[in-house]
């Protein structure tokens, strides 16, 4: 792979961060992960930044850096998104998980799934504690744990909390899986915040995430081994891998999957939704698999001169017509 495509595919991956940057040291971070880093430096961005200045989205209203929960000294907040008119009964709710390796990303990046308000859902686009400063579970754990924050203020916020939908983008797809899958018996709960209440949710979407921690990035010299390592922490048993892996938590009365993925996708193939999809289907659940073709991580095309199909107004309206489908009912 040319230098130029990896390091384009790894922008799409692992996004800048002052914080992560900072956290970072030469003994705890993996060489090609250090070395993204580094590249990217100048250009960091910092993490719970405002939305202040990003397109306004008629008709929605956003609140952003509102606390959900705490983990330690750690405030970690969601930017909510809601129709500027209050609903006259409860709607459904979708909570956006960001992507970047688990290391980096921004609830800013979920601005686009705000979008959804203007179809009669609450969003909330959350942060979550990245792995330069808690490993597994601390990230799914917090996943959870805004769940139960939207869940346990659903009067307030007018949502139904019972149709609660979760959707998530590469390391994000695969924390949205996690919280899908991982019931209260796998231990994932956490304590960030919101004790006592469900972290069930009735319906995922993951775009290209990874299902399987314990197979496809076994080899520790690999790219995608050393973010998963990096993500673990070191010196993990290998049943912890397992414990990680959405896959090997399916089961009865999991809420129905979409899984959309880039029939070229060098870094997450495709194989990991595959299999997701096989489990799915091995346990008698709801799911599909929406094939992107031509399209690398983060859908970029592999073949520039080549289209990208589905297009991402086909992708958006997979998942509108997923979640309208299974959180409101409607059938086209």
């Amino acid at each position: 792979m040319r230098t130029s495509t990896l390091v384009l595919a790894l922008a799409l991956v692992l996004l800048p961060t002052a914080r992560t940057a900072r956290a970072a040291s030469e003994g705890d971070v993996p060489p090609l992960v250090r070395a993204f880093v580094d590249y990217r430096k100048p250009t960091a961005a910092g993490r719970s930044k405002s939305i202040a200045g990003r397109p306004v989205i008629p008709g929605v209203r956003v609140d952003a850096n509102v606390e959900y929960g705490r983990a330690g000294w750690e405030s970690l907040k969601l930017d909510l998104y809601q129709p500027s008119r209050r609903p006259r009964r409860p709607v459904p709710a979708v909570l956006f998980i960001h992507g970047g390796g688990w290391a980096l990303g921004d609830k800013a990046e979920g601005t686009f799934a705000g979008y959804l308000a203007t179809r009669g859902y609450v969003v909330a686009s959350i942060n979550y504690r990245l792995c330069w400063l808690a490993k597994f579970p601390a990230a799914v754990e917090d996943c959870k744990a805004a769940v139960r924050w939207m869940r346990a203020n659903a009067r307030r916020l007018s949502v139904d909390p019972e149709r609660i939908g979760v959707w998530g983008a590469s390391a994000g797809g695969h924390l949205a899986m996690m919280v899908g899958c991982a019931g209260r018996e796998a231990g994932l709960e956490g304590s960030s915040g919101t004790p006592g209440i469900s972290s069930h949710v009735n319906a995922v979407v993951s775009y290209f995430g990874p299902a399987d921690l314990a197979g496809e990035f076994a080899n520790p010299l690999s790219l995608g081994g050393q973010i998963v390592r990096f993500f673990m922490g070191p010196f993990r048993p290998p049943v912890d891998f397992v414990k990680a892996s959405p896959v090997h938590h399916v089961g009865a009365g999991d809420p129905p999957l979409l899984l959309v993925h880039g029939d070229s996708d060098w870094l997450v193939p495709i194989r990991q939704s595959e299999i997701m999809l096989d489990a799915y289907r091995a346990a008698g659940l709801q799911a599909r698999l929406v094939r992107v073709r031509n399209a690398d991580h983060g859908f970029m095309p592999k073949d520039v001169f080549a289209p990208v199909t589905p297009n991402s107004n086909e992708r958006w309206q997979h998942v509108i017509g997923f979640f309208d489908r299974h959180l409101k009912g409607i059938v086209p």
